[in-house]
């Protein structure tokens, strides 16, 4: 279970075995659990990195604000960890632009330009232009 928390692929809630539209007590509740199994005196073969993740799983889930953050950071799919993306100004955190329908549009509309303009280029090679 020795999982960073800064990739996408496990995130915070797969960790606390909880889904988007948890609500705290729910959060809270799997955490307890989770805290129970993998408590040091009941099971000795666990390292405390896991411990840890399971901590800083929870410490971003419980406040408000962070759970916030942490959405936009899991929805936006950068590459950076989320600790680093926290710290970045918070006009550089809008992710306006990341919505997949804006982007099918982007590239639908970059291809039309591509044939247009292979097109045009086409007519200025045969002379008709």
């Amino acid at each position: 279970m020795n999982i960073p928390l800064q990739s996408c692929s496990q995130n915070a809630y797969m960790l606390l075995g909880c889904n988007f539209d948890s609500t705290l007590e729910q959060i809270s509740r799997e955490y307890r659990l989770l805290m129970l199994k993998y408590h040091p005196d009941k099971n000795p073969h666990i390292d405390q990195d896991t411990i840890f993740t399971l901590n800083q799983a929870y410490e971003i889930l419980k406040d408000t604000d962070s759970r916030r953050l942490y959405d936009s950071w899991l929805k936006s799919g950068l590459l950076i960890s989320f600790s680093e993306w926290k710290t970045l100004p918070s006009n550089n955190r809008l992710m306006h632009w990341a919505n997949i329908s804006q982007k099918k549009a982007l590239e639908t509309q970059f291809i039309f330009q591509a044939e247009h303009s292979d097109n045009l280029l086409q007519q200025f090679r045969e002379y008709r232009i």
